[in-house]
């Protein structure tokens, strides 16, 4: 269900809140005319945490510029994969495919058993669940669905030069993209299925609780098989495994404290073990950072020295692993902690020092953990378990705002000069029949299509523009009274800026299913 539509904005600074000025809401553009859409194929999140490999790094790509706004909101929970302008999402065991210009569904799938995020290639998206479904990108028509009986439920895929790769608790597959299985591998152990089995470096990952695997994508072959340290007494199941950089990196608990204690990597080509990490969580991997979530918390790392380097000016008691961008570090939070004041969770993005540079807080009564990030250009869609908000520079949605109402005046300008061309009953007026139509009002003669004399139109006349003198415009509502809905905040020197959300919830006539 789609909610209408950019809140409006009370926006507060140096950390105490002062009405400063308000974005209004603004509808679709009453033209029909589209602009361009800032969701381009290239910059787009495919697959789970947004690349074949897991690893949610892209030195490349910046969000939105603050101060920000919340274009759209969907009252759906559910992972989601963006492409060509399109967000798809995975919710009640069904696809949705949402126009990511406003949200609106452009279709529908069947129940098809899906769960986890989906994986799109080349116009087919794939999805994991109670099967491996393939779905025509533009329609949501089933393809194929590949007969695994009795193999429970499946990983989402991960997808590769027109491989696709998914898990079951006994088996690796690998399916070419007409739905043909080309290989499947079975180990001695169930494998951990919490996520995407992560391709990188010709080979796709896999691991259970006590190895790490790695298989040929051509034909699955094995190219390593690593046992887990001894110190260690199992992998972590809870998150997707990371490969990337060279290393796969694995979650790990040695048993010793109340959370698992070490994000160990592997080489990728040879299985060699290679640095540790604190960390509970498989790690976002950039060229020279590693960053990892101790306690749950979220910290970076140097991959030479080992040393931490980097943690968030923010307290938090859970967090989603790191989207690594240029313009920052995109962590979903939970901030709840009995011991911090303030309460406060959702999607946050920190600078190079930890610093926050602007924040989306929902301040809903029964609270929403935190908002996990999907990165594309230029925009941010934050993913909580019952909402989805798409997240855009404030300047864009004002410019967009701006354009919208020029399209509009030159429409009602063009359709201005139609009707001064036209007739009453909408045909062409002729000079001729233009002046037989004075002479005969002069002479106070009524026409075969008006039958009622002059003194009686005279008078409605009259009455009809008492009317319109007398009465008063129709008050606009007032946007003030909208119910609260988020906060949220952007960095500034010597403090953070604070943005307030009013949001108000379309009525079941501006809702969509």
């Amino acid at each position: 269900m789609l909610l209408s539509t950019r809140r409006k904005l009370l926006a507060a600074s140096g950390g105490a809140l002062a009405v400063s000025g308000i974005l209004g809401s603004v509808g679709t553009a009453a033209t029909g005319e589209s602009h361009e859409s800032n969701v381009e194929s290239e910059d787009g999140w495919t697959s789970t945490r947004g690349t074949p490999g897991n690893n949610a790094y892209f030195p490349d790509r910046s969000g939105p510029e603050a101060p920000v706004a919340i274009d759209w909101e969907r009252d759906r929970g559910g992972p989601i994969a963006v492409r060509n302008g399109t967000v798809y999402q995975t919710t009640d065991e069904e696809v949705h495919a949402l126009d990511a210009e406003d949200g609106s569904v452009r279709w529908e799938s069947d129940a098809v058993g899906a769960s986890g995020t989906p994986a799109i290639d080349s116009g087919t998206l794939y999805v994991g669940g109670d099967s491996l479904t393939a779905l025509d990108a533009d329609d949501g028509s089933v393809r194929w669905q590949a007969d695994l009986e009795d193999e429970g439920e499946l990983t989402p895929p991960n997808v590769y030069d027109g491989g696709v790769y998914t898990l079951s608790e006994t088996a690796l597959y690998a399916f070419d993209s007409d739905g043909s299985e080309r290989w499947s591998f079975e180990a001695e152990e169930e494998f951990y299925t919490n996520g995407a089995p992560p391709v990188a470096d010709g080979a796709v990952f896999a691991c259970s609780e006590s190895y790490v695997f790695a298989r040929e994508l051509e034909d699955g072959s094995e190219r390593w098989t690593s046992e887990i340290p001894d110190e260690m007494e199992r992998t972590v199941s809870h998150d997707p495994i990371i490969a990337a950089q060279g290393s796969v990196a694995v979650a790990m608990d040695d048993g010793e404290g109340p959370y698992p204690s070490n994000v160990v990597l592997y080489d990728t080509e040879t299985g060699e073990e290679g640095e540790r990490y604190d960390g509970n969580v498989p790690a976002t991997i950039t060229e020279d950072r590693v960053y990892t979530n101790p306690t749950y918390d979220a910290a970076g790392f140097d991959r030479e020295t080992g040393e931490q380097v980097w943690d968030p000016d923010q307290p938090i008691k859970q967090a989603q692993q790191p989207v690594v961008a240029a313009d920052g570090i995109y962590v979903g939070i939970d901030g709840s902690q009995e011991d911090v004041e303030e309460d406060e969770h959702g999607l946050f993005v920190f600078d190079e020092d930890g610093a926050v540079k602007w924040s989306v807080v929902p301040d809903d009564e029964d609270g929403v953990p935190r908002l996990d990030a999907t990165l594309v250009k230029g925009t941010v869609y934050g993913r909580g378990s019952d909402r989805l908000l798409a997240i855009r520079s404030e300047a864009e949605l004002e410019e967009r705002e701006d354009a919208d109402e020029e399209a509009d005046e030159d429409g009602e300008s063009e359709s201005g000069e139609a009707d001064d061309s036209q007739g009453d009953d909408g045909t062409e007026e002729t000079e001729e029949e233009g002046e037989d139509g004075d002479e005969e009002e002069a002479e106070g003669k009524g026409t075969a299509d008006d039958p009622s004399d002059d003194d009686s139109s005279a008078d409605e006349a009259d009455d009809d523009e008492d009317v319109t003198d007398d009465a008063d415009p129709e008050p606009e509502e007032d946007d003030a009274e909208a119910t609260p809905g988020f906060t949220t905040g952007a960095g500034i020197a010597g403090g953070v800026l604070g943005l307030e959300w009013l949001r108000r919830r379309a009525g079941p006539e501006e809702q969509q299913d």
